[in-house]
């Protein structure tokens, strides 16, 4: 059985799901962003009708099949809430989908463990998490508090910092400075690396040879931070706990998640998750 996490699910299915937030929500509440991938329909940027409720469905109902199937599941540890690569590490499964960045030498024992590209359902439709560094500042807070925040987004945009960052956590670099300094290019190619530095660098070239090349097709989306973004993550992990574990219709599931984000709801998805 292969271990998931929730974030990447929407990726996996393949088409567009829509899991993403737009900046402000329809009541224009500036600087906070709103869910729609239960919305009926919208008319998408290029004219086409999109239906997020159906898409949806569609989705859940296949990853229950697949766990139906005993293809994949969720261990203890993520079905409370944690990230999947907590029940990799602690020796419940022997397969991830799930981010190699913050994996430790200690993490990887006496096993030799490879990266590889998420699976996908629709070659077409490739999708993956471009989770590099997101930063936002809030007005939240007293004025040293947010000068300390914006000092410290200053300095990770600074290309040897975040290079160096990069580097001791496998996570990529979002910046062309970062990827070009000498710090990172060094950890590139240190030709004795620990193994965790190897599992990075390998992570590294995956991400040059696959996710960034053009040819493979990869549609690469980014979860924006803003006011209440880590809720809404921390929400929908809920989903698929419920799907595997237990009796709810997709409907219940939903309204279960939903009305715990009524803030972050159009209009139009809040009255209809209470018809439900």
């Amino acid at each position: 059985m292969i271990l998931i996490v929730c974030s990447l699910l929407f990726a996996i299915n393949g088409g567009n799901v829509y899991t993403t937030y737009s900046q402000t929500d329809r009541k224009n509440n500036k600087g906070k962003g709103w869910v729609r991938f239960f919305d009926e329909s919208f008319v998408n940027a290029d004219g086409s009708v999109i239906n997020p409720r159906e898409l949806t469905n569609d989705m859940l109902n296949y990853m229950k099949s697949l766990h139906e199937k005993d293809i994949i599941g969720l261990t203890a540890e993520t079905a409370e809430g944690a990230y999947a690569n907590d029940g990799f590490k602690n020796g419940r499964t022997m397969f991830a989908i799930c981010q190699s960045g913050g994996l430790t030498d200690k993490d990887l024992g006496n096993f030799d463990i490879r990266t590889h590209a998420i699976p996908y359902k629709d070659a077409t439709h490739k999708n993956v998490v471009s989770q590099n560094i997101n930063l936002a500042l809030f007005k939240k807070g007293n004025e040293i508090a947010m000068q300390k925040s914006f000092n410290s987004m200053v300095a990770l945009t600074r290309g040897d910092i975040q290079g160096s960052w990069a580097a001791e956590t496998g996570f990529f670099p979002s910046a062309k400075s970062a990827t070009n300094s000498k710090i990172y290019q060094d950890f590139l190619t240190e030709s004795q690396p620990t193994k965790i530095q190897k599992l990075y660098q390998e992570s590294a070239k995956l991400n040059d040879d696959i996710y960034k090349d053009d040819t493979e097709n990869w549609i690469k989306f980014v979860e924006p931070a803003f006011v209440g973004s880590s809720r809404i993550r921390y929400v929908i992990r809920q989903i698929m706990t419920m799907l595997f574990g237990g009796t709810k219709t997709n409907d219940q599931i939903m309204r279960t998640v939903l009305t715990q984000m009524r803030d972050y709801l159009s209009d139009e998805t809040y009255k209809y998750i209470n018809s439900l």
